[in-house]
């Protein structure tokens, strides 16, 4: 996640909900449920209900074992762990962890403002055909020097 920065910059006022992560996911990976096993959730394909708290990992603590390490205020989560799943009005990202960088849909640092994101594997993307549109792109900065990608993304719901 070298490469990569998320920051909500407005929260939602909906709920947050819980749901079981049950494979690896970054934090901050776009979530939906899971159209198969309802109290899971899977990474965003066109569905969206909210953003992973937490980074999991296939070999992570278990949420119940949690004894926090120095200067580690929030450590990675064994997959399979219920997490809290939270939407956001305002989200300013960068890197390859959140926007699909290559392929249809794929987002660059001249991509429009005004133009309307939806989720393709947890990250943003360009709406497509038959997708729902959650976000639109607002700004775009190429004055960022964190990601090797150069620019970064602020997208507000819709």
């Amino acid at each position: 996640m070298a490469n990569s920065d998320f920051q909500i910059r407005r929260p939602s006022p909906h709920e947050a909900r819980s749901l079981v992560v049950p494979s690896a996911m970054t934090r901050w990976t776009a979530v939906q449920i899971d159209t198969t096993t309802p109290a899971n959730a899977a990474a965003a394909n066109g569905s969206f209900v909210g953003f992973c708290t937490y980074e999991v990992t296939t070999d992570g603590p278990a949420v119940t074992d949690f004894m926090w390490p120095p200067g580690q205020l929030e450590p990675e989560v064994k997959a399979g762990a219920t997490l809290t799943i939270i939407d956001a009005d305002e989200v300013e990202c960068e890197g390859t962890d959140h926007i699909l960088l290559s392929g249809t849909g794929a987002l660059s640092a001249s991509t429009a403002e005004g133009t309307l994101l939806s989720f393709s594997n947890g990250k943003f993307y360009e709406t497509q055909s038959g997708d729902t549109s959650y976000y639109e792109l607002v700004a775009v900065s190429t004055d960022v020097v964190n990601s090797a990608n150069s620019f970064r993304i602020t997208a507000v719901r819709i």
